[in-house]
């Protein structure tokens, strides 16, 4: 088989090869002008348009590729004129920035990869904006000079024929040469091993300043990933101390319902978030904090908490309305968010800080990952008075309960203290009865967590109402039953789908 020698072949195509990239610089400047144009209207109004598979509609595979083909090609080429000493300055400086967009291409698909489940704030798209935005501009001296040389065009006397003049082309640049059967292998292995030992003696040569800069290169890399990841974008997730303003708040739960306890549906077409979570005030006075900013992200749109929802969803604790935080006091609270699709991942966002900028406010928050509780149905067994019952399998995710003792009474009467001023306290008597011939149920027990269990409390399949008043003894719970006979008294729990019975014998 009979080839043009490399060189040779370079000045034959050479319009056309240049043709090539024109297209391919061209074609990848068009993508990163929408990848840029995205980021920029995200970070201008901190909302996006979702729609499946943006990963492949801004940044696909193909343009991975057509870089990698890029850089590798413009490497052939200055490696060739290098050797022939010609101008190599468009060569180098395009194979470099090829390279360089062609990892960017690589970040940019895992940032949009995350795009479903992350939020980023302003500043993070900004630098991505700037980002493509330099990356998309710095396409153009490379397209037009691509474009000239492709087609031959005069700008300022440039002429295409005296370009190749100055190639300065040789006869034996178009000799012909025969590969085939018979390929000089020890020429290529002599080649091969100039390189290689030519490199050898750039290293040794410059080893200290090699080592210099791979050294700064690593650790500047190195420190920007630990601080993005650890500090500046750090995604929290259950459990974990997140200190905002000396408020410390851990996040116990997130939970996705759409019935009440009853099991009848709240609201058409609608879900309900709530979110689990202790909260310690450890300033020096009492605060009130405002959480009405604090949103959660699901399927991408933001939702923000309703705090008008009664007693709905008194079974997983109070909800937050700006409680008076006591110094040094631990709280447990629940916020609701009403979501118009339920979701297996929930991204909460607190309210960490706000700056304004050119008279525009820039919201700061710091991010909670939380997989929804899923309910299943399951029974954990029958008990007696004084077993030790395991909640750690329903979705409090721990605790233990010990029904002591059952008795049933016509009415409980209480003495309670109420304080006028700090030196005046009255005494009083109260009588707590069951609704009409109904009995009062005092129930003796023991539980290590901070959950009513007795909201989930049937017997003979019927709810019962929990009638002990605020400031009642603890570890004893008063219920309204309809039921006189204790001999076969019978108490079943379900909550929410993990059933258990106590029997009185």
């Amino acid at each position: 088989m009979i080839i043009r020698k490399p060189y040779a072949f370079l000045i034959k195509y050479f319009k056309i090869i240049h043709i090539i990239f024109f297209v391919v610089m061209a074609y990848l400047a068009y993508k990163l002008s929408a990848v840029y144009n995205f980021f920029s209207l995200y970070a201008k109004t901190g909302t996006y348009t979702y729609t499946g598979n943006m990963t492949f509609m801004y940044i696909n595979i193909f343009m991975v590729i057509l870089a990698i083909a890029l850089f590798t090609t413009l490497f052939l080429i200055f490696l060739l004129m290098k050797q022939k000493e010609k101008k190599v300055l468009y060569y180098i400086l395009a194979t470099i920035f090829y390279f360089i967009s062609f990892i960017i291409y690589i970040y940019l698909i895992t940032i949009f990869n995350k795009l479903e489940y992350t939020t980023y704030s302003t500043q993070t798209l900004v630098i991505y904006r700037d980002i493509c935005m330099a990356l998309y501009y710095l396409n153009y001296p490379f397209l037009i000079l691509s474009f000239i040389r492709g087609f031959g065009f005069n700008i300022k006397k440039f002429n295409f024929e005296k370009d190749l003049k100055e190639l300065d082309i040789k006869a034996e640049d178009r000799e012909e040469i025969e590969v085939g059967g018979k390929l000089d292998y020890e020429n290529v292995g002599d080649f091969l091993r100039r390189r290689k030992r030519n490199f050898l003696y750039y290293v040794r040569e410059n080893s200290f300043i090699l080592i210099i800069f791979s050294v700064i290169v690593s650790l500047s890399l190195i420190s920007y990933i630990l601080i993005t990841v650890l500090v500046t974008n750090k995604i929290y997730g259950l459990k974990e101390d997140i200190n905002i303003s000396n408020f410390h708040y851990i996040i116990n739960n997130g939970y996705i319902i759409k019935n009440d306890i009853n099991g009848n549906l709240i609201k058409t077409n609608k879900y309900y978030a709530i979110i689990d979570f202790n909260i310690a005030n450890q300033n020096d006075i009492n605060y009130t904090v405002d959480l009405s900013r604090t949103r959660i992200l699901v399927n991408n749109k933001y939702y923000y908490p309703k705090s008008n929802v009664g007693d709905k969803f008194k079974e997983f604790g109070k909800v937050y309305k700006k409680q008076v935080l006591k110094v040094n006091e631990n709280n447990n609270f629940i916020l609701v968010y009403e979501i118009d699709s339920n979701s297996n991942n929930l991204m909460l966002e607190l309210l960490s800080g706000e700056k304004t900028v050119k008279n525009e406010t820039i919201f700061k928050y710091k991010k909670v990952n939380i997989k929804p509780y899923a309910f299943s149905k399951q029974n954990i067994g029958e008990y007696k008075l004084n077993d030790e019952i395991d909640l750690s399998k329903s979705y409090f995710n721990k605790g233990k309960l010990n029904i002591i003792n059952m008795e049933l009474v016509d009415d409980v009467t209480y003495e309670y203290k109420k304080c006028y001023t700090e030196t005046k306290c009255i005494d009083y008597n109260k009588k707590i009865e069951a609704s009409g011939n109904n009995k009062v149920l005092k129930v003796e027990y023991t539980m290590d967590i901070d959950k009513n269990i007795f909201n989930y409390l049937k017997i003979n399949n019927q709810r019962i109402k929990d009638i002990t008043p605020s400031g009642y003894k603890e570890n004893e719970a008063l219920l309204d039953v309809p039921i006189e006979e204790i001999d076969n008294l019978k108490l079943v729990f379900d909550v929410r789908g993990t059933t258990f019975s106590v029997s009185y014998s």
